[in-house]
């Protein structure tokens, strides 16, 4: 207690007090409120820490960071700093990473990079390479066959809308909306041109849905 609120420690069995010029920063993953109307922490020692609290979000809560923090631990691990590398990386398991709840938060996603590196060096890793508890505790699974018009339908259903309303849509704001790789918004959007759903325009108009599909649904 006299470290923080005097700035001063004593050597063990002197009598001598020595000023120190220090930061103290602390962390929990508690809520210390509750613990200390328990009991279990002090509230004097409490108000003594409290000085500058700032509180960082759980990673589930800041899903835009997930496949940020994947491309600085892969070029941490590998010593590659090409960024379109590390994106191409993480490909094909990006879903499942922006899905997944993240119990461990940051520390348990930078394992699971290492883990990749480990077992994947040369090729990007895909959903049967995730660890068993990813794979279990995912609410995203591998798209079956029969998903597949599903998600036709969708991106069918985000063109429409967006038509609509005059806004440009294009393959990446569509993987970001669905939740899916873009190189699987790539193929999916070929099959829908080749069947005459949609016309892809360059420059800024973007997507279209074809005129003679406006009011009909895909038949998902």
């Amino acid at each position: 207690m006299r470290v923080l609120q005097e700035q001063q420690i004593r050597r063990v069995g002197s009598s001598k007090l020595i000023p120190i010029d220090v930061r103290v920063i602390v962390a929990t993953n508690q809520d210390l409120k509750p613990l200390i109307k328990k009991g279990l922490f002090r509230q004097d020692l409490y108000y003594r820490l409290n000085v500058l609290p700032i509180k960082i979000p759980p990673l589930r809560e800041r899903i835009d960071d997930i496949l940020l923090l994947c491309k600085v631990f892969y070029q941490n691990y590998t010593h590659n700093k090409d960024d379109k590398q590390a994106t191409m990386y993480f490909q094909y398991i990006a879903p499942y990473l922006l899905n997944y709840n993240w119990p461990g938060n940051i520390r348990e996603l930078q394992n699971i990079v290492e883990y990749l590196l480990n077992i994947c060096q040369t090729k990007p890793p895909r959903f049967s390479d995730l660890p068993e508890e990813l794979q279990n505790n995912s609410n995203f699974r591998p798209a079956a066959a029969k998903d597949k018009n599903q998600l036709k339908a969708s991106i069918c259903q985000a063109i429409k809308q967006a038509n609509q309303n005059n806004h440009a849509i294009g393959r990446r704001s569509l993987a970001k909306n669905l939740i899916i790789p873009e190189n699987q918004v790539r193929s999916l959007l070929e099959e829908l041109a080749t069947e005459n759903w949609i016309i892809s325009q360059k420059g800024r108009n973007g997507l279209k849905i074809n005129s003679m599909y406006e009011n009909k649904p895909y038949p998902a």
